[in-house]
């Protein structure tokens, strides 16, 4: 009866899940422009294939470097797991 649907996938070895409040992708630099979904593919792309602290370090340092001295006035949540 809840408006949410369930997923059901296989995680295999490897297998990364990157859980993220919406600052992550709406966080904008000081010209103005977002991290968004583009940048955050690119960061997770080039993402370290190690453990998933070295690889979500990575990606919020990417996100930090693109908002340079931009203030940030959102809470900032994120998770990185990953299946040994």
């Amino acid at each position: 009866e809840a408006p949410y649907r369930s997923l059901k996938f296989k995680v295999r070895p490897g297998d990364t899940l990157l859980l993220y409040t919406d600052c992550l992708l709406e966080a904008r630099n000081e010209e103005g422009q977002p991290f968004g979904s583009e940048g955050l593919l690119s960061a997770y792309g080039r993402a370290p294939d190690d453990s998933a602290a070295d690889m979500l370090q990575y990606i919020i340092e990417d996100w930090r470097f693109h908002l340079g001295d931009a203030e940030v006035a959102d809470d900032f949540t994120a998770m990185l797991l990953k299946r040994k």
